[in-house]
């Protein structure tokens, strides 16, 4: 299914939300709908989109989900990078997994404000633009590794965060 629209009313909607936001909402539009087809051919297929995406990451390695806490800043770099993220490596240079978590912890407290913080950042410190569609993804990738372990550990009555120190590997 394509998104449509017809042009009088994207004139209305422009003119009372004025330029930027109206791309704001094309944007966030466009990928609610991307969303929608990818969760429709999962569910042909008989999978739950989230179990899907775990399962991928997971079976790629790229995520060792029970140790974020422990992940060295090498682990954070390899992390974004693997999940498409380059623009986020220059504001979390020098950070480990526990205040990469933090950060997200932040990020979903109050995602607008810590959109605008880590853009103006981004645009004042490496004079790079830092998309919502980056910001955006990389709260999906943590909420993966962050929230649905929680989740799953919850339910199977593991603990997460233990008070031991990080193995050296």
């Amino acid at each position: 299914m394509k998104f449509s629209y017809k042009r009088k009313s994207e004139k209305k909607l422009k003119k009372w939300l004025g330029r930027k936001k109206f791309v704001l909402v094309l944007i966030i539009v466009k990928d609610y709908f991307r969303a929608e087809r990818k969760a429709a051919q999962l569910s042909e297929n008989g999978v739950d989109e989230k179990d899907a995406l775990s399962r991928q990451t997971v079976a790629d390695g790229k995520i060792n989900m029970e140790i974020i806490s422990n992940w060295k800043e090498e682990k954070v770099r390899g992390f974004l990078l693997k999940n498409n993220l380059p623009a986020m490596v220059p504001l979390c240079d020098g950070i480990n997994g526990e205040e990469l978590s933090t950060l997200y912890a932040m990020c979903k407290a109050n995602p607008a404000s810590m959109y605008r913080s880590l853009k103006f950042e981004l645009l004042h410190g490496h004079h790079r633009i830092l998309p919502i569609s980056t910001f955006l993804r990389f709260v999906s990738r943590m909420r993966v590794v962050c929230d649905d372990v929680l989740a799953s550990n919850a339910h199977s009555g593991k603990k997460t965060h233990d008070n031991q120190p990080p193995d050296d590997e």
